[in-house]
């Protein structure tokens, strides 16, 4: 009887820790919503190429002026991180985690990724 016991806390204790490690999800990689036309996104472009950040780090980069589904992308985004959705400005950084808007936000995130 004590064997059975032992025997099925260790097996509830392995089927917690399974489900434990395949249910985190894998990290979400960072993405840059940008206007063609927008000077702030030119500068944060410079930035990045100036400082090799897509070097160091993926960015999915997504243009929202010209292309509906990104722009209800970032829509959906920034809503779920509670930002008001009729003031949204690009540049906007997303990185699975934290939303970042305008060129100084992402500047100073993006800093991170510079080797000093």
């Amino acid at each position: 009887m004590r064997k059975t016991i032992i025997f099925l806390i260790a097996a509830v204790l392995i089927i917690i820790g399974v489900i434990l490690v395949f249910r985190q999800k894998p990290a979400q990689g960072i993405t840059l919503f940008y206007g063609l036309e927008c000077p702030h996104c030119a500068n944060v472009e410079q930035y990045m190429q100036k400082n090799k950040i897509e070097e160091k780090v993926k960015i999915d980069k997504k243009e929202v002026y010209h292309d509906q589904d990104n722009a209800q992308e970032l829509g959906a985004i920034a809503s779920g991180c509670g930002k008001d959705t009729n003031q949204i400005g690009v540049p906007f950084l997303y990185d699975g985690k934290s939303c970042y808007e305008g060129e100084d936000e992402v500047k100073n995130y993006l800093s991170q990724y510079i080797v000093k």
